[in-house]
């Protein structure tokens, strides 16, 4: 059986390391490596950001005009609902014609 002091000197004790040009180069690298990265995080995340505003601004204000289109139209159609009358079509149906003689248009007559 060996000696507790023969297994203490079988395991080799590491050299201390020391921060020379061998080893501030590659850590120096990794380093740079990261701030390049982190940065361009960044700013591709400001971009994707201010895109994604600006999209949402645009979406916002085609939604508000869109809505003003669907409240006009709603406004036009409970004025013009109901109120023609078959003497009115037929009127109006005689100065289309007039207007545009080329044009084939049928005749006015309720459903």
């Amino acid at each position: 059986m060996p000696d507790s002091d023969d297994a203490l000197e079988a395991v080799p004790v590491p050299k201390p390391t020391t921060i020379d040009r061998t080893t501030l180069v590659p850590i120096s690298i990794a380093v740079s490596v990261i701030v390049c990265f982190l940065a361009a995080w960044g700013w591709l995340d400001t971009r994707f950001t201010a895109i994604g505003d600006k999209i949402d601004a645009q979406t916002k204000t085609y939604n508000e005009r869109f809505q003003h289109a669907e409240r006009r139209l709603e406004r036009v159609e409970a004025k013009t609902e109901g109120s023609w009358t078959i003497v009115d079509e037929t009127l109006w149906v005689s100065e289309f014609r007039r207007m545009n003689p080329t044009m084939n248009i049928p005749e006015a007559k309720r459903r």
